[in-house]
């Protein structure tokens, strides 16, 4: 039994200390300041657990920080939380079984803490597991370990998938979900073995029905990111012509659409308790003025792309993708290869439609800067997608890959260090906000204070010490394994 358990430890190793890795960094920092996108999903889960109700009258005009909110939908003198529900559902029950054990222990937790331990098992979770996910799905274009390690540190650490993934947002999480969909697709019923699509008799009705399943677990992934961050349904319909594409299937199609419209009821019973009417949403509600009147342009605030809207959310310092992660510059040149390779056509297609379609629905939105952020965060859900081109310079340009990458990661630490919710009105957050900051020793609540005492740029000394043994180890590991393979 103990070979067993050595033999599967030392053939995941890679895995095993990737998502601890990840993991643990995501949950390094606990941000003092939520913000209005945090504490109105926060309000909803508090309301739910703790008082039975969806309306979260009790919290939102609180002038706790933990509490306050202006993301609020108003209805027939009630109100609720303007979001799409996914995120909140999901820290439900996280946050139901850890109020329930601290009242065991005689434990009474602040906010502060509780939200910290929701953000942890729901978006720091999930996000460490995509690190792994993006792993192995890289292998089908580079079997070099050590260059995937690297292309999953680049995009873990070294885009603003880093500082979301310590914050109670849903970006990160509808990204995994989304992605979950589009790699069971692949993995399972694209990318099969020759062998097992060419099965006949009983062994075939047998696939089929496998097949099914996961044309099902797809689904459910995307549905629930849909849920989850309602703009990307933008990529579960690029979903849904891929897989048309790939299988020719009508039947296919409907058993990945079902789970779809599965999850689309939760939602529609939401609204329908909350607004009288299963196809209302948040948004049509909102309390504030300046949002309502911006959801009103359009369609729920999106209009017409800008080219200065382009501008501003690639290459400017105030939310340029870019500026914030240089190494992303990478994946332009690599969809380049990506589209060379000819038996990956259809992949490159969906990715490329994906990233483009999305960059177009961020610069058509009224608040395409996000508020108080750092980077365009609307454009999260596809970073997995644009990420992964980077794989063919790691393989190509190793010195100019890693310099942009220590780069970003770079730029990464000071912005989630500083506080990733940057005030709007920072034209320049990294020279104006963030640096500043850190430079007066203003550092973000985080497991350096709170475990060894250290205070200001010295609590970051255990993080930075483990990303450097952690990465250091990774790439050891992964070359000996390269030897072995």
């Amino acid at each position: 039994m103990n070979a067993h358990i050595n033999l599967w430890l030392k053939t995941y190793r890679i895995e095993f200390i990737l998502f601890f890795l990840l993991w643990f960094t995501y949950g390094y920092f606990i941000h003092q300041n939520p913000g209005w996108n945090v504490t109105t999903r926060m309000d909803f889960i508090y309301a739910v657990v703790d008082q039975g109700t969806l309306s979260i009258d009790a919290y939102y005009h609180q002038p706790s920080k933990e509490y306050y909110t202006g993301d609020v939908a108003e209805y027939n003198g009630q109100h609720y939380s303007d979001k799409a529900p996914g995120l909140a559902l999901l820290g439900i029950p996280v946050y139901a079984g850890f109020i329930n054990l601290a009242d065991i222990i005689g434990w009474h937790p602040s906010p502060l803490i509780s939200r910290y331990i929701v953000t942890l098992f729901t978006v720091g979770l999930l996000s460490a597991t995509l690190g792994v996910i993006l792993y192995r799905f890289l292998a089908v274009f580079d079997a070099n370990n050590q260059n995937r390690v690297m292309v999953v540190c680049a995009y873990a650490f070294g885009t603003i998938a880093f500082p979301y993934s310590t914050l109670f947002f849903s970006h990160i999480p509808a990204a995994v979900f989304c992605f979950l969909g589009f790699y069971l697709i692949f993995t399972k019923i694209r990318y099969q073995p020759v062998e097992v699509r060419n099965q006949m008799g009983e062994a075939r009705k047998q696939q089929n029905r496998t097949t099914s399943y996961w044309l099902l677990a797809s689904g459910f992934f995307a549905g629930y990111a849909l849920i989850t961050e309602y703009p990307v349904g933008l990529i579960v319909f690029g979903l849904v012509v891929y897989l048309y594409l790939q299988r020719k299937k009508i039947h296919d199609v409907i058993l990945f659409l079902v789970p779809i419209f599965i999850c689309l009821l939760i939602p529609a019973m939401i609204n329908y308790l909350q607004f009288g009417t299963p196809f209302a949403l948040g948004y049509q509600y909102e309390k504030l003025d300046e949002f309502r009147t911006g959801m009103s342009r359009g369609l729920f605030g999106i209009t017409v792309p800008s080219l200065k809207t382009l501008y501003g959310i690639t290459v400017h310092p105030f939310r340029g993708l870019f500026f914030w992660s240089p190494v992303l510059i990478l994946s332009l040149f690599g969809f380049y290869h990506f589209y060379r390779e000819k038996k990956f056509r259809n992949e490159f297609w969906l990715f490329l439609v994906i990233v483009v379609v999305f960059f177009l629905f961020n610069i058509s939105y009224f608040a395409w800067w996000g508020g108080w952020a750092t980077g365009p965060r609307h454009i999260i859900p596809i970073l997995p997608f644009l990420s992964i081109p980077m794989i063919y310079l790691f393989s190509r340009l190793k010195k100019l890959s890693l310099g942009l990458s220590l780069i970003s990661i770079g730029l990464m630490i000071i912005a989630t260090a500083a506080d990733p919710q940057v005030p709007q009105s920072y034209l320049y957050p990294l020279w104006e906000f963030a640096l500043p900051r850190l430079m007066y020793g203003i550092v973000t609540l985080n497991l350096g204070s709170l475990l060894f005492g250290l205070q200001g740029l010295t609590s970051l000394i255990p993080l930075l010490s483990l990303l450097i043994l952690g990465i250091g180890l990774l790439v050891r590991v992964s070359q000996q394994a390269s030897k072995t393979t």
